[in-house]
């Protein structure tokens, strides 16, 4: 059951990355360009462009750092693994400097150096987690881990860009605010529970990131946008 919900939670760890991420670069980036350009054509383009090719970078991003964290993980349990079966003695010291180190009595100290020198694997355990400070567990599926992110970076995305579809430029500037700090405070409302921080708090506090993404993106798209002349 601990197992189960530790996938889950990998899971919608990715799931709500992916959906903040897409939700605030996209609402930065589309706010700047229709107050740059005031012309639903050009949004439009932009809104595909940016929605799916940030998703694929941000899955690769996802897929690559998580199969190299990984192979160097599994790397170095290997090369402890070797350590183990050459000089085991060496691996007995250490095992109790560590748990001397945790203030165990020398009794109890030797009851468990003992016990776990006849498990290979609880000895692996115990000097990965001690001495690499890495947790023996079933490594996540870089490819499922990148698809979570893609779709989920794809949602959050959509939801910005569904308002330029529907209205005006400039109307579409407003909606898209408005979903964009809704989802996010539903979503950080969602991850405060997850973290069991203050839920309104966490709500509160990405719908103000969101506001200030949307503001700088704005000022920034109309200062271009007279610069280059697009503006009039």
């Amino acid at each position: 059951m601990k197992k189960f919900s530790q996938k889950i939670f990998e899971q919608i760890r990715h799931v709500v990355f992916g959906v903040e991420d897409g939700l605030i670069s996209t609402l930065g980036v589309m706010t700047g360009i229709a107050s740059g350009s005031n012309n639903k054509a050009i949004v439009i383009l932009s809104s595909f462009i940016v929605v799916f090719v940030e998703a694929l970078s941000m899955s690769a991003g996802t897929y690559l750092s998580s199969k190299s964290e990984r192979q160097a993980q599994e790397k170095l349990i290997k090369e402890e693994l070797e350590q183990i079966r050459k000089n085991p003695e060496k691996e007995r010291e250490e095992l109790t400097k560590f748990y001397r180190k945790r203030g165990y009595h020398e009794s109890e100290i030797e009851k468990m150096v003992g016990h776990v020198m006849k498990d290979e694997k609880l000895l692996l355990e115990e000097m990965a987690h001690k001495e690499l400070n890495i947790v023996l567990k079933k490594y996540e599926n870089p490819v499922k881990s990148s698809i979570y992110m893609l779709a989920s970076y794809v949602i959050g995305g959509i939801v910005v860009v569904i308002p330029y579809f529907i209205l005006p430029v400039r109307w579409g500037i407003v909606l898209s605010v408005i979903f964009a700090c809704i989802a996010l405070y539903l979503l950080g409302y969602y991850k405060g529970h997850l973290t069991k921080i203050t839920k309104s708090k966490s709500g509160f506090e990405m719908m103000v990131i969101a506001l200030s993404v949307a503001i700088i993106g704005y000022i920034l798209g109309k200062i271009i946008g007279h610069i280059i002349g697009l503006l009039e």
